[in-house]
């Protein structure tokens, strides 16, 4: 006994096509996790910020 796969019509779906339809949402999957990671570069009006931001430093002399 073996497992056939329908659509919602009811029609069936072939092996070649169920592996398909896996590797396109293992692809949506990595693409979707890449983009939650997001990147860790700052960017104010399109320029690159790098640094420490201002009054920071002073905090964290006065901490220390």
């Amino acid at each position: 006994m073996s497992l056939t796969f329908v659509n919602h019509n009811g029609d069936p779906i072939s092996q070649t096509r169920m592996a398909a339809m896996r590797a396109q949402g293992m692809e949506l999957e990595r693409q979707k996790r890449l983009a939650s990671k997001g990147d860790t570069v700052s960017v104010h009006k399109g320029w690159r910020v790098s640094g420490i931001p201002p009054g920071k430093l002073e905090e964290a002399k006065a901490a220390h």
